[in-house]
């Protein structure tokens, strides 16, 4: 029988990892989408006051867009490499614990800051929103 991570360590391999990947990508609803969508909607309307050509930046929302779905990819190609693909011969033997309660000390707050802040990102957006437009104002931007 072929021991995956998955079998032996359930929650690091699917909990912690695979959320945080997850995330990572962008996925709606968790943290990332923010970040991803943010840079994508702004390449697509660009401030005007930039000088430049906005077809310039709808060809970086373009290489964004395709720089995602490559992501994508190699997230899911790696998650089922690593939690799915066989263990290797050294350490099948060593009796390792899942998760420790204090890695669960560490981990529980990021974990609920990716999902927290993804269903509501108003927590960061409100708290940078006048830092932001005071920068606009001193560009000339706003």
């Amino acid at each position: 029988m072929n021991i995956t991570l998955v079998r032996r360590y359930p929650l690091h391999a699917w909990l912690l990892f695979a959320l945080v990947a997850i995330a990572s990508l962008g996925l709606p609803g968790l943290a990332g989408f923010w970040g991803e969508g943010m840079a994508l909607l702004s390449s697509f309307s660009p401030n005007t006051g930039l000088g430049l050509s906005t077809s310039l930046f709808r060809g970086f929302m373009i290489a964004g867009g395709i720089g995602t779905i490559l992501t994508a990819g190699y997230f899911l190609w790696m998650l089922q490499r690593v939690n799915l693909g066989g263990m290797p011969e050294r350490w099948k033997e060593h009796a390792l614990g899942d998760v420790l309660t204090v890695e669960w000390v560490a981990w529980i707050p990021l974990l609920l800051g990716i999902v927290v802040l993804g269903l509501y990102p108003r927590l960061i957006f409100g708290g940078t929103d006048e830092a932001v437009r005071g920068l606009m104002s001193v560009l000339g931007g706003g």
